[in-house]
């Protein structure tokens, strides 16, 4: 019991921590975008076109070929441009409802991931460095996690990372608190 109650009081923390941060990166851009009297679409036009050295997220899959109701593999690979790495939020598209997700895991150990889809379409991934780590992370063009879809009708199954969605961005958070916005590879797969 005292295992159980130790796994949910870790769990409150994580959660305390990846709230805590999400609050300081909405409060931040609520602050900058209230100050600021260009419009909003020419800002978010220069976020999609960042520079180089801005931090990068791909998608990959194992396998160009899929069936329906047999998993894929989806692995998530970021370069954070040199720049140490607390965390990172990932919005997947499945506005079409073509696919359900299995499961979803860190491919690093240092990283406890957590995803809901509490908005129709939206598949929403956190990820956390876990309290006690010491390590430094810097991603290198690393896979940092895997996503199992499960198609669930034939034809092309777009993948696709959403820059953002509602008040939800996909991002890479620095030690430094400061979230970086990467460039956005997708890919795709064939359902027969």
């Amino acid at each position: 019991m005292d295992n159980k109650g130790s796994n949910i009081n870790r769990f409150l923390v994580y959660l305390f921590f990846a709230s805590f941060v999400m609050f300081g990166v909405v409060a931040y851009f609520s602050y900058t975008n209230f100050n600021q009297t260009d419009d909003v679409p020419e800002q978010l036009e220069e976020v999609a076109e960042a520079p180089k050295g801005t931090g990068v997220l791909t998608l990959i899959t194992t396998t160009d070929k899929a069936r329906v109701g047999s998993p894929v593999s989806v692995k998530v690979q970021a370069h954070s441009d040199g720049r140490e790495v607390v965390g990172y939020d990932v919005l997947l598209d499945n506005s079409k409802k073509l696919y359900r997700v299995s499961s979803v895991t860190s491919d690093i150990s240092d990283f406890q991931v957590f995803y809901s889809e509490k908005k129709p379409g939206l598949v929403s991934i956190t990820g956390i460095k876990k309290s006690d780590s010491k390590s430094q992370t810097l991603f290198n063009n690393d896979p940092v996690l895997t996503v199992v879809l499960v198609p669930n009708q034939q034809g092309q199954l777009p993948l696709t990372i959403l820059e953002s969605l509602d008040n939800e961005k996909t991002d890479i958070v620095t030690s430094d608190t400061k979230p970086i916005y990467p460039s956005l590879n997708n890919t795709s797969v064939e359902v027969n």
